[in-house]
């Protein structure tokens, strides 16, 4: 069961922040070539065109949906994530990123990097077109209104990744050192957003 209070947040963003891009260029940012597969999300299934604008649909996801998504991605959602991912599905485009029927979590998965989870982070967007990925400092638990939304260049991030799977894959004795030279080296490059996800998601009212 997701948390009411966080829930109850959600319901609220997701159905303001529609609200407004459906006042906005006539709505252009709602509009995508779906596939027939998230067809309960057209706003108008008479539309023939393959754009269509789309519409919040109440998610009917489980705790064994984010169970299994835990175990698949080896990380463990804070409850407040828990209701970011499984009150609506949607289509926002990054950096809230898009979470459809036919593929529950798309944002979330698309952004996952086991390195950035192994340093205490949580990714859930990845704004490919800006060049960041979006992530939320763990490292505040269990207190998840005090876990910071952050941001890292791809490019950067690959870059430290790299280096550190050429300079340590054939040292096992070293692993512990270089993890946490790789965790200092990620975090100095996060760029703080906000100083929690409800502040980062207000941001975007």
């Amino acid at each position: 069961m997701l948390n009411n209070s966080y829930q109850d947040f959600m319901e609220q963003f997701f159905q303001a922040y529609y609200q407004k891009l459906a006042g906005e260029n006539d709505a252009l940012a709602l509009r995508l070539p779906l596939s027939d597969k998230d067809q309960a999300m057209f706003l108008d299934p008479m539309i023939k065109s393959e754009w269509k604008q789309w519409k919040l649909v109440r998610a009917e996801l489980k705790d064994s949906d984010f169970g299994k998504l835990e175990n698949e991605l080896n990380i463990k959602l804070p409850e407040i994530f828990k209701a970011f991912l499984g009150t609506y599905y949607h289509c926002f485009d990054n950096p809230i990123g898009p979470n459809p029927i036919s593929e529950p979590f798309k944002a979330l998965k698309r952004a996952w990097n086991p390195y950035l989870v192994q340093c205490g982070y949580l990714p859930f967007a990845w704004d490919e077109d800006g060049y960041y990925i979006i992530c939320c400092d763990l490292s505040y638990l269990p207190d998840e209104l005090s876990c910071p939304i952050c941001q890292i260049d791809h490019e950067i991030l690959f870059d430290l990744t790299d280096e550190y799977e050429d300079e340590y894959e054939d040292e096992a004795d070293s692993e512990f050192e270089s993890k946490d030279e790789l965790r200092q080296s990620i975090a100095a490059n996060m760029e703080q957003l906000a100083p929690d996800l409800c502040s980062y998601l207000k941001s975007f009212l």
